[in-house]
């Protein structure tokens, strides 16, 4: 009778929370009472809570007023989410009986966060307390079966590089009660960078927006959208100029500008091994509406991503899972794709997959005899047919350590689906004459991977493209091409419409030698750049060859040069690209207005001297500036 009535407890409550119209029906019924058996089950088979000495997590024990607890319980989500209140907390890496004052509230979005007896908190220490160097911290209720899981990947983000939050399996008790095992996760602020020795700057959170008229989430369409979470100073709290800068490049620029902006404002390698770890765990997690956020470093003038919510692996043969805009324009350029699968390929290099089947087995050993007396673990998990949103259900310890093996073959079919797709770039060429009589090489690739080609000593300088005659090696590119209205895996709301088809390129060198046709390929070494594996080209008719394969592209744009000198008034950040060249002659004086910046990321020669330094000083005296960063190559002065 009991249970029928818990069950009957637990429809309402999800009702009350999720849909006041949901009618309680027999299927709803019989998987509630189900539950509850389980639960009930559960409590009767859990050991014991270890000891804090015993068990090898961490462990917070929390106490607050059971009337706090109402208030936050009053009104879900809302009342648990806008309201902080008091209590304290000890935490088993303290000295013995220290207790910290702090506030706590729920946290998250989806339901099974904050709906169920076991809800995910945020804690915040009071005055001028910390707690491994932050003022604010998660515990977090891990969401589903392989929460613990996501322990590798904040790992693997640490050590490629990627500022990375602190995520450590935990134990939680409130008010003398066991909750079980959480997930400790440091919270995304000015904390996290001092603690990755980063210098302050802004932080933006793009998590949740509206949708559109176009059925899209508007994330990254408007930079309203992103929440300042942190500041290089207290002047800028309010000053959104970096994240405007970053939305209006993705969004409004040309392909040129867009590259521009690459090259200028991001740091590449972090962007590009971001969304390498999304390519090779086959995530979608970060999408059009939520999951992102970003660090502007005023010091450096480049943005860089932070490691947040890659949960979800996936082995759909689909090379890129989500393509919200930037990662979209980014994946549309040729080079920048390429260099983006190199990363995923050496991140799955040499002992990849035993390492992590190794690290995920060792969590969920760690955590086993505290996850057993943990009654209150569950899962979420979606019943469309039966409830709207996701809905909790008991899991027990088995259900994790056998999701290991299950983990591991999604993993391992992911990877041998890319490998195999970076092994299927293929190289067709043939021989004519042009309308001058010259011997032309039309050579063709087709497939994801640039062709590396090496050319024998005897060709040298004798193959010439666009009037450049090549000498060693050249990597040549497939094209990309954005294609309209052809996502059809998840929510358009969420993922929009469009995704990115590699099509073929060809490349037309004259030939400027004697030697035959035969000797001319021999003398050519294919390599496929990403995997380093040779490709044997195939010889074709040139009318296999529809009007779709575009001209490969061999450039570099040439530098610009600019002369500063006298007194250089800067009234707006000042940005001097990668292709331009400064040069900044004896006795410069920068007149720096507030908040503003110079920022070189191309060559720079200064040329100052004792008698006539180059200052940087404040228009108005007393009156804050920003900072000076150089980032290009070839950098001088005196």
């Amino acid at each position: 009778m009991m249970m029928s009535w818990n069950a009957l407890k637990a429809f309402n409550t999800y009702k009350d929370a999720i849909d006041p119209e949901l009618k309680l029906t027999v299927d709803r019924f019989h998987f509630l009472i189900k539950d509850e058996i389980r639960r009930e089950w559960l409590k009767v088979i859990a050991p014991s809570p270890l000891s804090d000495q015993e068990s090898p997590l961490k462990t917070f024990h929390i106490s607050v007023k059971q009337e706090f607890l109402d208030i936050l319980d009053a009104d879900l989500p809302a009342s648990g989410k806008q309201q902080f209140v008091k209590g304290y907390i000890r935490i088993s890496d303290d000295r013995p009986g220290k207790a910290r004052k702090i506030k706590l509230r729920y946290r998250g979005d989806s339901n099974y966060h904050w709906l169920y007896k076991k809800k995910s908190l945020r804690i915040k220490l009071s005055n001028n307390d910390v707690y491994q160097m932050a003022k604010k911290f998660n515990l977090i209720n891990p969401p589903t079966v392989v929460g613990l899981r996501e322990v590798i990947n904040y790992k693997l983000s640490r050590k490629l590089g990627i500022i990375s939050p602190d995520y450590v399996p935990s134990r939680v008790y409130i008010n003398g009660r066991y909750m079980g095992v959480y997930l400790y996760v440091s919270q995304v602020d000015e904390s996290l960078l001092r603690k990755s020795r980063l210098m302050p700057g802004s932080i933006y959170y793009g998590d949740g927006s509206p949708v559109g008229d176009n059925g899209i989430a508007q994330l990254w369409l408007d930079e309203k959208h992103w929440t300042k979470k942190s500041s290089r100073n207290s002047e800028q709290k309010s000053d959104r100029d970096d994240i405007k800068l970053f939305i209006s490049s993705i969004i409004n620029s040309s392909d040129q500008e867009f590259i521009e902006f690459v090259e200028t404002y991001l740091d590449k390698q972090k962007f590009f091994t971001f969304i390498a770890l999304d390519r090779v765990f086959g995530s979608h997690h970060h999408d059009y509406n939520h999951n992102h956020k970003l660090y502007f470093d005023p010091y450096k003038g480049k943005f860089e991503p932070i490691s947040w919510d890659l949960r979800f692996w996936l082995a759909h043969e689909v090379k890129d899972l989500s393509l919200y805009p930037l990662q979209l324009r980014l994946t549309s350029n040729p080079i920048y794709d390429s260099e983006i699968d190199k990363i995923a390929f050496e991140i799955m290099k040499d002992n990849f997959l035993s390492d992590v089947e190794n690290e995920y087995r060792s969590i969920v050993k760690v955590t086993k005899r505290d996850v057993e007396s943990d009654i209150y673990k569950d899962t979420a998990i979606n019943i469309k047919k039966l409830f709207p949103r996701p809905i909790s259900k008991v899991m027990r310890y088995r259900d994790i350590y056998r999701n290991i093996d299950h983990s591991m073959n999604v993993l391992r079919k992911r990877t041998t689906y890319l490998h195999q797709m970076y092994d299927s770039t293929s190289i067709k060429y043939y021989l004519s004459l042009n309308e001058r009589s010259q011997r032309i090489l039309s050579i063709v690739i087709d497939g994801p991977s640039p062709v590396e080609i090496s050319i024998n000593n005897h060709l040298s300088g004798t193959l010439i493209y666009n009037g450049i005659a090549l000498l060693e090696k050249t990597i040549l590119y497939s094209g990309r091409k954005i294609i309209e209205k052809s996502q059809h895996l998840f929510a358009e709301s969420l993922y929009g419409r469009k995704t990115v088809r590699v099509i073929p390129s060809r490349y037309n060198f004259i030939i400027d030698t004697s030697i035959s046709d035969d000797a001319i390929i021999n003398g050519i070494r294919f390599t496929n750049s990403i995997n380093g594996n040779e490709i044997h080209p195939d010889k074709a008719d040139e009318s296999a060859y529809s009007s779709n394969i575009i001209s490969g592209i061999l450039s570099a744009p040439d530098l610009r040069e600019v002369v500063l000198k006298g007194n250089v008034v800067v009234k707006d950040t000042l940005v001097f690209d990668r292709d331009t060249s400064v040069i900044i002659e004896p006795g410069t004086v920068f007149l720096m207005k507030d908040k503003t910046s110079v920022y070189f990321y191309g060559k720079v020669t200064a040329v100052g001297d004792r008698d006539n330094p180059i200052k940087f000083v404040a228009a108005i005296e007393g009156r804050p500036w920003g900072s000076v960063a150089v980032q290009g190559r070839g950098a001088s002065g005196s």
